[in-house]
């Protein structure tokens, strides 16, 4: 394999195709015609233009998306990631909307759409009903090509918090990373939560500021639990948020901690350690200066990114980056980590692309 690409959005082809998943009671949270009033536009609902087919909107043709990323763009793998739709107010909703997600996507992506075998995906689970999260991992952990936990960025209180901690530990328990992806979208969802004050104003001021920021808070309250002590083996990937902005974050929670420990007696190694041993990492979008690659390799070097970044393109949208020229120019050894064997390691996948 050359390419594995951790970043790829599937959608529903449309609110019916939504419905064949959904219990009865919940098929009204796919009719929302009207917009929420705060929520920025996107030029182009923040897609590729060529990536839209005939019917449907984009990344809901398994044909055109095979073409465009795994044909045209040389990914051998692709691990999908449906993060189109934010956490729901009413946890029973939310449930069902994460179950009706994950057997869609068993039905039909990872299932009917998946005869050359290049698909995997994420299992999303309802962060604030830990018993329904914990029937998703035991009714889909075993599948061979769900790779990974997926909850949204937009859950309350952050991560660290113990009422998730059954569900980090199912997840570790199943030898299954946890990803977060952040989403700003949409039927009724938590609108206020993408960023600390509300919504921004601008496509660019959320792309760049929001996401990092929610990444972050959701990190510090991850090592200053404590969970890492307590589940050693788990793992997290940030996925579509930067990567450079960490290393602040780390040195940063490293100084509060010299002089705070006896807040955080549980932690043994200081706060950057449990971020380099346990966080890893998508490339896209990558923060690369505008005056060459050298202040970002000393970062990444910093960072330790040879063993915990992933190459990410984000197919279908407007800033979809090709594994062919996303990347700095850097030595091809980390490039082969990059682009295909941290993730390869990461998820257990095999060493050879799957034959058609």
């Amino acid at each position: 394999m050359q390419v594995i690409d951790v970043d790829v959005h599937p959608v529903f082809k449309s609110p019916a195709e939504m419905r064949e998943y959904l219990p009865s009671r919940w098929h009204h949270l796919t009719r929302h015609t009207t917009r929420i009033p705060v929520r920025i536009d996107t030029i182009n609902n923040g897609m590729r233009v060529d990536s839209r087919p005939d019917e449907g909107p984009a990344g809901s043709d398994p044909n055109l998306l095979k073409r465009q990323l795994l044909d045209e763009a040389g990914v051998d793998i692709a691990v999908l990631v449906h993060h189109a739709s934010g956490n729901l107010p009413n946890p029973a909703a939310d449930a069902s909307w994460c179950a009706a997600i994950n057997e869609w996507q068993a039905a039909t992506w990872i299932g009917d759409y998946n005869d050359h075998g290049r698909f995997r995906s994420s299992i999303r689970v309802p962060a604030h009903e830990p018993e329904a999260a914990l029937r998703e991992i035991e009714r889909w952990g075993d599948h061979p090509h769900f790779v990974q936990i997926l909850v949204v960025h937009s859950y309350q209180p952050a991560f660290g918090h113990p009422m998730y901690e059954r569900i980090w530990r199912a997840a570790a328990d199943r030898g299954l990373p946890v990803a977060i992806h952040a989403t700003n979208d949409k039927i009724g969802a938590t609108a206020g939560t993408l960023g600390p004050f509300g919504y921004p104003s601008f496509t660019f001021e959320w792309h760049t500021a929001t996401y990092p920021s929610a990444y972050a808070s959701h990190l510090a309250s991850l090592v200053c639990s404590g969970i890492f002590e307590r589940i050693p083996n788990l793992k997290f990937v940030m996925v579509e948020g930067g990567v450079s902005w960490t290393l602040a974050l780390g040195n940063h929670l490293d100084r509060n901690w010299r002089l705070l420990h006896s807040e955080v007696p549980e932690l043994k190694d200081k706060p950057s350690e449990y971020l380099r041993r346990h966080v890893f990492f998508g490339t896209q979008p990558i923060e690369e200066p505008f005056n060459g690659p050298a202040p970002l390799l000393d970062v990444w070097n910093e960072l330790d990114v040879a063993r915990r970044l992933m190459f990410a393109s984000d197919y279908p949208h407007w800033d979809f980056d090709h594994p062919k020229r996303a990347l700095p120019r850097i030595a091809r050894e980390l490039k082969q980590r990059i682009l295909v064997e941290n993730a390869r390691d990461l998820y257990g996948l095999p060493a050879d692309r799957p034959a058609e």
